[in-house]
């Protein structure tokens, strides 16, 4: 992750991507509106990075490898529930989003799940393949279910397809049918788990979070 602290071109140019040329890296310094100095000329010239207006966007940048024109204040309100409250990271997407919602923070479903897998692509956290919550949803509602209401929502749906299939030739309404019995289709997710070699790292994500989060609703 970029810091405030000198840095050689070389170096540079490794934490931030791209050309490792002087005018390529002023002009992405000057993008992501660091402040800067230079020391030096030619090759030898070093950087000293003097202000970094947003540490959390830039450690998401650097080392989850976000892009620039991610909605940055979206992802910080998803991580700052994520990483501070275990019982929330736990929950389905759809759970998240709706409880999101409720706090006046809209995420979609797809865009949370987009946002958490940049933190299994880094091995900051993994999804069990033998814990899982197990659950309904539907045009926004959801439901929490048993593994045996689970199974049994499957068994159901894969009968009656077969009816379908030899009776109607139309399996369209089957996963209505399974909606209509069951309030939602069913689903299961993985219980999401922090990796511990990684905790360092994860710390110091939840701390700029933190940071982040409290500054903007503070001023």
């Amino acid at each position: 992750m970029l810091e405030e602290k000198t840095y050689s071109i070389s170096e540079l140019a490794a934490i931030i991507g791209g050309s490792s040329k002087r005018q390529a890296i002023k002009r992405k310094l000057e993008r992501r509106h660091i402040l800067y100095s230079i020391q030096g000329r030619g090759s030898k010239a070093t950087f000293k990075i003097e202000k970094i207006p947003s540490p959390f966007q830039e450690f998401c940048m650097d080392v989850l490898k976000f892009d620039k024109n991610t909605d940055f204040e979206k992802l910080r309100n998803l991580y700052y529930y994520c990483l501070n409250d275990e019982l929330f990271m736990a929950k389905p997407d759809e759970e998240k989003a709706m409880l999101l919602e409720d706090k006046g923070k809209h995420i979609s479903r797809q865009t949370i799940a987009g946002y958490e897998r940049k933190l299994f692509d880094v091995y900051f956290y993994s999804k069990s393949d033998t814990e899982f919550i197990y659950y309904f949803a539907s045009d926004g509602n959801y439901r929490t279910a048993e593994h045996e209401e689970y199974l049994e929502a499957w068994h159901h749906y894969w009968e009656w397809k077969e009816q379908t299939k030899k009776e109607l030739g139309n399996l369209r309404y089957v996963c209505a049918r399974i909606k209509l019995k069951y309030g939602g289709f069913p689903r299961k997710q993985g219980i999401i788990q922090a990796n511990a070699i990684e905790m360092p790292q994860i710390r110091k994500l939840i701390a700029l979070t933190n940071e982040s989060f409290e500054k903007a609703y503070s001023e």
